[in-house]
């Protein structure tokens, strides 16, 4: 009523000054960032982490192992996310949530329709390893990975893990890979995804002859254990496995 009289404006300003709060804007702002740019920041927050870490050779052995944990938390919370949006994106090519965006390659567009929400989901973990390896790898981070997995019980956030280390490939890499193969189901998602992982590794990188041979021997004995469904394959089943399973490298023109 004292806004709609004839009062004078200044003691309409006092009345209105009154129930005045001036934080109620800002954190307005601060929610409507909360809520529609939620994934957005996680993402930014995987890449500052993961940077912290690797430059983390003075922290005390124990905040190192909790940040990773943490990390690896959110890569899996991200690659689920993913998961869940991969039909639109394999339906539109493109789909956008919380302030982020993602978009399929021409290639993956091309896809048969009917397999195509199928693929993406396949190329999801491998893409969110590619989105952050760069920002958390260094050499020796080898010894904190391999530690970790000890105690690891989630099997996404591993395996995420573990196309981390068979990419970046530290000391001891091809230990832990076979590990990984060998602690597998025959006909597990993360076996056949390792063994496109391999193959993608030997076909691309830059390797000396002793990794690719290394990468050979990993790559037939997921083939080896998928097909003949040895826990461990051995020598002998892995010269069973034929060459043809090992693509063909392509050199750098450089």
């Amino acid at each position: 009523g004292v806004i709609r009289s004839h009062m004078p404006d200044t003691v309409k300003d006092q009345y209105a000054d009154a129930g005045y709060d001036p934080t109620r804007p800002h954190q307005q702002s601060i929610h409507e960032i909360m809520d529609e740019y939620s994934l957005l920041r996680l993402m930014r927050c995987l890449s500052a982490g993961s940077r912290a870490l690797r430059n983390s050779d003075y922290a005390d052995t124990g905040t190192r192992h909790e940040l990773l944990g943490q990390l690896l938390e959110g890569f899996e919370e991200l690659t689920k996310v993913l998961v869940a949006l991969a039909p639109v994106m394999a339906d539109q090519g493109k789909v956008s949530l919380q302030g982020a965006s993602f978009f399929l390659t021409e290639e993956v567009k091309s896809v048969d329709e009917a397999k195509r929400a199928i693929y993406v989901v396949q190329l999801l973990p491998w893409n969110v390893v590619d989105w952050y390896m760069d920002d958390i790898y260094s050499a020796k981070m080898g010894p904190l990975f391999y530690k970790h997995l000890e105690n690891l019980d989630a099997d996404l956030a591993s395996y995420l893990m573990h196309i981390l280390i068979a990419r970046k490939r530290p000391n001891g890499w091809e230990k832990q890979i076979e590990k990984m193969i060998v602690g597998e189901h025959k006909n597990s998602f993360y076996l056949s995804d390792m063994y496109q992982t391999l193959k993608s590794e030997y076909q691309y990188s830059f390797s000396t002859s002793a990794t690719l041979d290394k990468m050979e021997r990993l790559i037939k004995m997921s083939a080896a254990k998928h097909r003949l469904g040895a826990k461990k394959p051995n020598k002998k089943l892995l010269d069973r496995v034929p060459d043809s399973v090992l693509p063909e490298r392509v050199e750098s023109d450089d």
